[in-house]
């Protein structure tokens, strides 16, 4: 009798775990076909969640916490209101910085002049102006302004070359918290700063007056 039995070679893939073929949508990278290595692992945590209600009894020794948080409200904006300041036009200074704002006598311009040059001009105009100001900064201006004093004002002619002459006024200027190594004491002739200095309060922007009197009454 003859053994008719022949060998049956195939290529396809057996998974490793089922020992079942391959299909088309398995990936033949790995060793387990996709509905092995897709099954859901057999031990999971057990996890156990109690609810807790509000008015459940509470162990006497457990004390809870509570947090009473107000909600933040935005404050309103402050108030604010024109102010209309600058220097004397003898101040020794063309402008003067107090509390972050600027008192100035005259201002900057860069104009054209000939040969095709430009040139800055520092006085060519008035340098008064309207700050919208709180009263909170107007409060610390006049803050800064009354430590501050003039020490050695001076008022002197200087001659011009197309003739006449134009006054020049000179000052040092010094604050009264002075320095640790260098503190300030007073002496015969120091002026408040604030008698070089005149800030008005005003109806609106456009608004000015003639002659402003300055912070502080001068006595001379």
């Amino acid at each position: 009798m003859t053994d008719t039995t022949q060998a049956v070679t195939s290529d396809a893939k057996l998974c490793a775990q089922c020992a079942s073929p391959f299909d088309s949508n398995d990936d033949r990278r790995y060793s387990q076909c996709r509905k092995c290595r897709n099954v859901e692992p057999t031990h999971t945590a057990n996890l156990a969640v109690t609810a807790i209600a509000d008015d459940a009894p509470v162990d006497p020794g457990v004390v809870p916490l509570k947090l009473d948080i107000d909600v933040a409200k935005p404050s309103p904006p402050e108030p604010r209101s024109y102010y209309w300041f600058g220097v004397t036009e003898d101040c020794p200074w063309s402008y003067v910085n107090a509390g972050g704002e600027v008192f100035q006598k005259t201002f900057g311009e860069v104009v054209d002049v000939p040969g095709g040059k430009q040139e800055c001009r520092d006085h060519a105009g008035k340098g008064s102006q309207t700050h919208y100001l709180t009263d909170k900064h107007v409060a610390l201006i006049l803050e800064r302004v009354a430590q501050r004093v003039v020490r050695a004002y001076r008022v002197t002619e200087r001659k011009l070359y197309q003739g006449g002459s134009v006054k020049q006024y000179t000052g040092r200027m010094l604050t009264k918290q002075g320095a640790p190594n260098r503190p300030y004491n007073p002496q015969e002739g120091d002026l408040p700063l604030g008698q070089f200095l005149w800030m008005v309060k005003v109806r609106h922007k456009g608004e000015t007056m003639q002659n402003p009197p300055t912070l502080v009454a001068r006595n001379w």
